[in-house]
């Protein structure tokens, strides 16, 4: 259907009480975005050198070592003793604190490796070369070892004083085993191992300055595929080929497919989508899931929206209109299958397709799950304001909490009523509807499915102690409030993601978090430029979504810094 753009008297409610919704003319065949771009202004942004996250020191490992080190009890053990790690669910950013539980473990960790690598000898034989033909090591074998795996290793040539270590444990006491010990573990206890230090130009200027060529190629290795450098970019970085911008692109767009680099891509986009994660399912009634096989539901959910966005991005080089609309299936869980209601899929077959009520990543079972027999509303709908629209929705302190819950109907009486109608009545007073003015439409608007993620025209109730009641009427007829006192006349919930594919709501905010996710922060004024040619790419063009995100990870900044400072 066509969107219909009307006044709203909710609109001015909610922009006094809540951030809101930039203004929008789905209409337009050229969408606009809000990013204001200056090409004059400086584009060097100031950045924190990070450690490794848990995952990239995995990945690592991995990549440097093999697979048999990496999940050896020893080490897969040493990772345990590492602190949990969170990302901010807005700007994706990590904490980038150290404390001596960290850097025990990151001794632990190291510790571990070096073990395992000097215990197996075919991983000893590929990082030590020569040096595991000499019975007694000297600085031919340490010369060998230096040039080689060792910078793999620091993803740099050694500099003087780690040389002169080296050559300390080669030319020092104790047995061949022990010299090989002492080597590698110099390198991987290093900080310059853990840590992504960026020095470049010592001679820097007002704490700006260019990165040498090792540190674009680990900065660009690390932002595309989360791992250590490969062999193609540490040749690239030592003839500093890499320095030139048509050979960033290129090294971009082929890590970019590696398994690596797929998987990243993969994962920016279910975070984006909030298909990342589900609610624990298993406290939903036995009235609600009879003839559900939920056996490992959760995990096939999670498995096939990944396939899907997979197979939109890499196999069909798909648009964002094909990722929101798209209604192929890979569902092959017998309980999935039933969730879609479509036959199974059936692994090197074209996959299978959604009823005209289901489409696309955001009505999938992962956005619409829920622990409760009645779908969350609220939830729903400050999710998709905060993920899908990049709408700021405050935390509700505790008068609104308290106001919202003396409207509240009693547990019996809401028996009787639709989800829309209790949460309608519990928001109506003007404090809640400030907020909830934006937040309910989104959430009835989603109404059709349960909280399994099933497709419904009548919503079940269920007793506190889960023994179904009645059905009663789903309504999802609403208006989504916009800026300018203006709405978006939706029916339905596939009318809710047309628009997110058609707006430039969701065409910018996609890109938004896209830019959050490969650069762990928030964008800034100075990536306005580069993030408008991105949303002109998205919104305005066929250019799939592989490229996009190439072109957007493409930043000046990969081969610049300017430090924060003292």
């Amino acid at each position: 259907m066509r969107y219909l753009i009307k006044v709203s008297l909710i609109g001015s409610l909610f922009l006094t009480g809540c951030a809101g919704i930039e203004s929008n003319n789905s209409n337009s065949s050229t969408l606009q975005s809000s990013f204001s771009c200056n090409p004059s202004s400086s584009s060097m942004r100031a950045s924190k050198s990070r450690f490794l996250s848990k995952k990239q020191l995995r990945y690592t490992i991995e990549d440097l070592f093999g697979s048999n080190v990496l999940n050896s009890s020893q080490v897969d053990a040493s990772f345990g003793s590492l602190p949990v790690e969170s990302n901010d669910s807005v700007t994706h950013e990590r904490s980038s604190t150290i404390d001596s539980s960290k850097i025990s473990a990151y001794f632990n960790i190291a510790k571990a490796v070096t073990s395992e690598v000097i215990s197996n000898n075919s991983v000893r034989t590929q990082v030590f070369g020569i040096c595991e033909n000499q019975n007694n090591l000297d600085r031919t074998c340490a010369d060998n070892f230096i040039s080689s795996y060792a910078v793999n290793i620091l993803r740099r040539p050694l500099n003087t004083n780690e040389r002169n270590s080296i050559y300390e444990i080669v030319d020092g006491s104790g047995t061949k085993q022990e010299k090989l010990r002492g080597m590698l573990f110099s390198l991987v206890a290093s900080p310059y191992f853990v840590w992504l230090i960026e020095l470049g130009d010592q001679n820097a200027f007002d704490n700006n300055f260019n990165l040498s060529s090792y540190e674009i190629a680990t900065k660009l290795s690390y932002k595309v595929t989360d791992s250590t450098p490969d062999a193609q970019l540490l040749a690239a970085a030592g003839d500093n080929s890499i320095r030139n911008s048509s050979v960033i692109k290129a090294q971009i767009s082929r890590l970019a497919k590696t398994s690596r680099g797929r998987d990243k891509i993969v994962r920016s986009i279910l975070r984006w989508s909030g298909a990342n994660f589900i609610e624990d399912i298993s406290s939903l009634p036995n009235d609600m899931v009879t003839g559900i096989d939920t056996n490992n539901l959760e995990n096939a959910m999670l498995d096939e929206s990944y396939k899907f966005v997979e197979h939109i991005v890499f196999n069909q080089k798909g648009t964002f209109n094909d990722l929101l609309l798209s209604k192929a299936s890979f569902a092959q869980h017998p309980g999935l299958v039933d969730i879609y209601n479509h036959s199974p899929y059936v692994d090197g077959q074209a996959p299978q397709t959604f009823p005209d009520d289901r489409m696309g990543l955001l009505l999938r079972a992962p956005f619409l799950t829920h622990y409760s027999p009645r779908s969350s509303i609220i939830n729903r709908g400050v999710q998709f304001q905060v993920k899908i629209l990049c709408n700021q929705i405050p935390t509700p302190n505790v008068d609104i909490m308290g106001d919202r819950d003396d409207e509240a109907r009693t547990p019996a009486e809401a028996l009787f009523h639709s989800n829309r109608s209790n949460i309608t009545e519990m928001t109506k007073s003007p404090v809640c509807m400030s907020c909830h003015s934006v937040i309910n439409p989104t959430g009835f608007a989603l109404e059709n499915f349960d909280s399994l993620g099933r497709f419904r025209v009548k919503e079940s109730v269920y007793s506190l102690s889960g023994i179904y009641q009645r059905d009663v009427d789903v309504d999802t007829r609403t208006d989504l409030p916009l800026r300018n006192n203006q709405s978006v006349n939706i029916s339905n919930a596939t009318d809710l993601i047309k628009f997110v594919a058609n707006s430039n709501e969701g065409n910018e905010c996609f890109v938004r978090n896209i830019d959050r996710f490969f650069n762990e922060k928030r964008e800034e004024s100075q990536d306005d430029c580069r993030l408008k040619n991105a949303f002109q790419d998205l919104a305005n063009s066929n250019l799939p979504i592989l490229n996009v995100v190439e072109k957007m990870i493409y930043d000046e900044n990969l081969k610049t810094k300017r430090s924060i400072g003292l």
